[in-house]
């Protein structure tokens, strides 16, 4: 019973930065979650013609679960907006909340969450963090305040979340390619030159327009593929059905 859209009082937080993010926060939370849970819709088609249902989402689990996502998403960042004002002894938390890497990583947090509970099989960690577009260093750097923020989770979703921490600070943090290195640069300059040779930089990360012109992409070739798939009229029933549920 938690609202999916931003409480009175995360509104106060939001509106009182700089300026005004609460559109800003309402539309990537759209956009990161449509990318982790992608409206399918009815069904793809192999090769073959036949109906591919196992391997997708159908659009209302898809719903649900982004549902779920959004309101654990509002109710931790809000708990997080209380205490840091009280640290700061102000409103105005616009180095917290204009933060596009902390959105997302907190976003991927609570869509994990959504997809251990359900046991979610279809999308394995670490696909959270390439369809949110951050590395396993971002992610590590969120979760110990998200767990503690975050006081009614049950024991098992903790000891899911500080699982993934583990895994993510012992290996994925230290791969070619991880933020890790981006930060290094800055904080020890004399590291530069060969981590730089090595190759090991992070990629930019990829922009909420981009995120999403990916989701409109994948869309159209899923629709396509229904179209021209071989023997289509001969599956017309069940599109039917699945399009009536």
């Amino acid at each position: 019973p938690l609202p999916s859209k931003p409480s009175v009082e995360l509104e106060r937080f939001l509106s009182s930065c700089d300026r005004d993010v609460t559109a800003d926060v309402v539309r990537r939370s759209q956009v990161i979650l449509e990318a982790i849970f992608p409206s399918c819709g009815p069904g793809e088609y192999s090769a073959a013609g036949g109906l591919q249902t196992t391997s997708l989402m159908d659009d209302i689990w898809a719903e649900q679960r982004r549902l779920e996502a959004l309101k654990l998403y509002y109710r931790v960042l809000l708990a997080m907006c209380v205490a840091e004002s009280q640290i700061l002894h102000a409103n105005n938390l616009s180095s917290l909340l204009t933060n596009e890497r902390f959105h997302r990583c907190m976003l991927a947090c609570s869509a994990e969450l959504v997809l251990a509970t359900h046991k979610t099989v279809t999308m394995l960690f670490p696909a959270v963090l390439e369809r949110t577009g951050i590395t396993a260093f971002d992610l590590s750097k969120v979760i110990e305040s998200f767990i503690r923020h975050e006081e009614s989770l049950p024991r098992e979703l903790r000891r899911h979340l500080n699982s993934l921490e583990e895994r993510l600070l012992e290996s994925m943090v230290w791969e070619k390619g991880s933020s890790m290195y981006n930060s290094l640069t800055v904080a020890r300059p004399a590291l530069s030159a060969e981590i730089n040779r090595l190759g090991l930089l992070a990629e930019p990360m990829p922009s909420l327009d981009a995120i999403a012109m990916h989701i409109n992409m994948s869309s159209v070739s899923s629709l396509q593929k229904q179209e021209n798939a071989p023997g289509n009229n001969l599956h017309q029933p069940y599109l039917e059905f699945f399009s009536s549920i």
